[in-house]
């Protein structure tokens, strides 16, 4: 049996790590980063045209997530004591500066630090003054309807798929009067793209029918023409640009790899339209933000590079019939040689995720001696509404459960 003799794993675990980026809608030039370069997680001022970044946060625990207000004038996260998601939003001049509560009057209240499990409102451009929540009051489970809500608090609208379906609400629309909204259903069993004009109710499903999988939406083009979307297919990911007005979709030819994001956040079109703006990585390479083409996908140039790290072994995705025939998908890594080798197989938490092609997947057991295989069980999301739904099933059989060798290691 192979021991573990390399350190390479703490250089790359130690090497920083970017996770989120984001662009002020109404002041380009201002953005804001999330990175571990001083160790823990904390959020950047991101001078844009310059890539020069200095601090706005000061944990000691680290912020993983926050918003950059439109005009680029104030970031706001959660402060809440040493991760427990309780505790008041604060913000911070983009200048930089002590936080400032946005709600004193409160007590403490509960939400989320991280931007999982998904967007859950969506604002109007200013002008519009139109706000949607995802809502589970239809369902009392995490599915949900949009509801939508003019500045007086009044409901104007209401989106709703039916019995074990969700919606959930992405972005507005940039251009000027416009109050179509970008969302996502799972009605089909799979994920799919949607527009929904929140005053009108008028509704338009996105034509892909020969883009295979989930294909979550992610962003607007700043003109309000196109809208970038992400397929997964057997957990890979790749890229499409949709023209609205001829209902024709580009599929982008971009480094293969995953990409990180949280509704409209983490991978956007650049203020001019021409460029993506992607936070990526793959196996073997580190987070960073690249610019990607919008026409092509092709990589035009590294925006904010990533920390040097030791090199890392190659995955490969694959896939196999579990006892009941239903395909699972996982990442493989495996040392160099001839196998079988012992192997490390690893389950994800959630069950609510998904293991994508990540740095460093694998590449500790894999640089001594052991396959890593990474699965993407039941319950796993991306593989569509039923498999998400069966994380919680056991699968019964009077019969006893087969022994059969996979020949992957």
């Amino acid at each position: 049996m192979p021991s573990i003799t390399s350190d390479l794993w703490k250089e790359r675990l130690r090497a920083p790590r970017l996770l989120w980026t984001q662009i002020a809608a109404q002041m380009p030039d201002r953005g804001i980063v999330t990175s571990t370069q001083s160790g823990v997680s904390q959020i950047y001022a991101w001078d844009v045209p310059t890539g020069d970044m200095r601090p706005l946060t000061d944990k000691p625990g680290g912020v993983t997530f926050g918003l950059l207000s439109p005009d680029g004038r104030f970031l706001y996260f959660m402060d809440d004591a040493k991760g427990n998601e309780t505790g008041h939003y604060v913000r911070v001049p983009y200048e930089g500066g002590s936080p400032e509560d946005v709600t004193p009057s409160l007590p403490a209240y509960g939400a989320s630090t991280t931007p999982f499990p998904q967007p859950a409102v969506a604002f109007s451009p200013s002008g519009n003054s139109i706000a949607v929540i995802a809502a589970s009051e239809r369902t009392g489970k995490q599915q949900y309807a949009l509801l939508a809500f003019d500045v007086d608090g009044a409901r104007i609208g209401e989106l709703y798929d039916g019995l074990d379906s969700s919606i959930e609400p992405i972005a507005f629309s940039p251009a000027p009067g416009d109050t179509r909204l970008l969302a996502s259903s799972d009605r089909t069993g799979d994920k799919r793209p949607l527009l929904w004009d929140a005053r009108t109710g008028e509704r338009r499903d996105l034509h892909l029918p020969a883009v295979m999988g989930e294909i979550v939406p992610l962003n607007w083009s700043p003109d309000g023409r196109r809208v970038l979307l992400c397929q997964f297919s057997k957990a890979v990911q790749r890229l499409y640009v949709y023209e609205l007005e001829t209902d024709k979709a580009a599929r982008l030819d971009h480094p293969d790899g995953a990409f990180t994001f949280f509704g409209s956040l983490g991978v956007s079109f650049a203020p001019d339209g021409r460029e993506i703006l992607a936070a990526w990585q793959n196996a073997q390479n580190k987070a960073r933000l690249i610019a990607l083409d919008a026409g092509t996908g092709a990589l035009t140039r590294i925006v904010l590079p990533a920390g040097e790290t030791p090199p890392s072994r190659p995955v490969r995705s694959v896939t196999f019939s579990s006892s009941d025939g239903q395909t699972v998908q996982g990442w493989l890594c495996v040392p160099e040689g001839e196998g079988p080798f012992p192997t490390v197989l690893e389950v994800h938490g959630g069950p609510h995720a998904v293991v994508t092609e990540t740095f460093g997947l694998g590449s500790l057991w894999a640089e001594n001696g052991f396959a890593w295989l990474s699965v993407n069980f039941r319950g796993s999301t991306t593989f569509g509404r039923d498999f998400m739904g069966k994380g919680g099933e056991r699968t019964r059989s009077n019969s006893p459960p087969t022994q059969t060798r996979r020949d992957f290691c």
